[in-house]
């Protein structure tokens, strides 16, 4: 094995064991024996071409390794770019990241205008934090366990005074001096997310935003509408798109004050909704979502239940898992059926629907068939069954599955609707 395989191989078993934990340690460590008869499938290695839009795979100023890791669940892109090499966990995050790659080429047009040097010499060499060096891991995952799941309960023990300022935040210094209004605006302008955790993204919104603050250049829509500038962020999902104008207008303050007034409003208790707004694996827009898609899907009862489930994410992979399963269940709620109430089945928090059917809706890219998936339905079979009153269980996946799981899972007695991303997340 080269070294480029091994080391996608490593971090396959690293999401790996990320969706062992994410869809349900419990089940699979309590497996029905009958497991042991069974066909399994192994992760596998694909073409980028069978999943993304050639968009995607390659543009002015990157590219796509054409060899796609599955774990099973998820896959992993690697991302060669003119900014750095970058790590992409699945589809949606690589549709993300090439947004933000097409973005820092505007930027650098940007700071390569006759304004943004006369900003910058202006600027008088004042340096802000994080903005000299150059960036050679952009997203800081191309070493170390990024995927590993660690104590769920870790951060359970933070004071509960005052909210932690996620690693994406700008310093309080920045916020006070008019810096981080700034920043929103070009982000907003440019459709992207201002509390991404890319690094070349970050330092090069920075470096403009410096430049307008101490040096005069504008902020202009008519400044960005630059060749190549129109719809650099593709594609946002409705709950996204919906809150771009509250993330422009609002502090991060603002933000945390407007969840934790949902949270209440939905009833879920006030440690559970601390314990979330503490977990700084969420980026604040994150955050800021999950809520919102959750507060959206009125009437339905014991919504604490997801938010405590999201509460023990350790891992920024996952968080960005569980902000499009948010998503998702608000989708399914608008689009589909209502949602009744959340409940919890085993470790996974499924969602039961006013005619009695218990659902699950998961983000995964490529399902596969194995040993720990016919565990998880194995376990999820056995709780559901002796749920009073339920009719019927889904599975709706975003993505695709193999034949044999889809095989194996309607043996199971599940309906499985697949490709649902377009349904659920996004405008039709």
């Amino acid at each position: 094995m080269n070294e480029s395989n091994q080391r996608g191989s490593q971090r396959a078993s690293r999401t790996s064991v990320t969706l062992h934990f994410l869809l349900g340690a419990s089940f699979v460590l309590s497996a029905p024996a009958t497991i042991a008869q069974q066909r399994f499938e192994h992760p596998a290695t694909f073409r980028a071409s069978q999943f993304v839009a050639p968009n995607l795979l390659s543009g002015a100023n990157f590219r796509v390794d054409d060899h796609v890791t599955n774990d099973g669940y998820l896959n992993i892109f690697t991302i060669y770019s003119n900014y750095g090499e970058m790590r992409a966990v699945s589809d949606a995050m690589l549709e993300k990241r090439v947004g933000e790659i097409k973005a820092i080429a505007q930027l650098k047009q940007i700071s390569r205008s006759d304004a943004f040097k006369k900003g910058l010499k202006q600027a008088s060499g004042r340096v802000l934090e994080g903005a000299k060096g150059a960036i050679t891991d952009p997203i800081g995952t191309l070493t170390g366990a990024v995927s590993g799941v660690g104590a769920l309960f870790r951060r359970a023990g933070q004071s509960m005074t005052e909210s932690a300022k996620t690693e994406t935040e700008d310093s309080r210094f920045k916020r006070a001096t008019g810096f981080s209004t700034i920043k929103r605006q070009y982000a907003f302008n440019l459709g992207i997310d201002v509390y991404s955790r890319n690094k070349a993204l970050q330092k090069e919104l920075d470096s403009v935003t410096q430049a307008t603050q101490f040096g005069g250049l504008l902020v202009s829509v008519g400044m960005l509408a630059i060749p190549g500038g129109a719809g650099i962020a593709l594609r946002m999902t409705k709950t996204s798109k919906a809150l771009n104008e509250v993330f422009l207008n609002s502090t991060p303050t603002d933000l945390r004050a407007r969840m934790r007034k949902q949270i209440a409003e939905m009833g879920i208790n006030s440690g559970t909704g601390e314990m979330f707004l503490h977990n700084s694996m969420f980026t604040l827009r994150e955050q800021v979502e999950i809520v919102e898609a959750l507060f959206q899907i009125r009437g339905a009862k014991n919504r604490g239940a997801f938010l405590a489930f999201a509460a023990h994410t350790d891992n920024a992979d996952v968080a960005f898992f569980r902000n499009r399963q948010a998503q998702m269940y608000l989708g399914y709620h608008l689009a589909v059926a209502q949602i009744r109430e959340f409940v919890g089945v085993g470790s996974i928090a499924a969602a039961a629907t006013r005619d009695g059917i218990i659902i699950f809706n998961v983000p995964l890219d490529y399902l596969v068939w194995t040993q720990d998936m016919a565990a998880i339905i194995g376990r999820a079979n056995a709780n559901v069954d002796a749920m009073p009153g339920i009719k019927g269980k889904e599975l709706w996946l975003s993505g695709q599955l193999s034949a044999l799981a889809r095989e194996q899972l309607t043996n199971a007695g599940w309906k499985v609707v697949a490709k649902t991303g377009d349904r659920l997340l996004h405008d039709s």
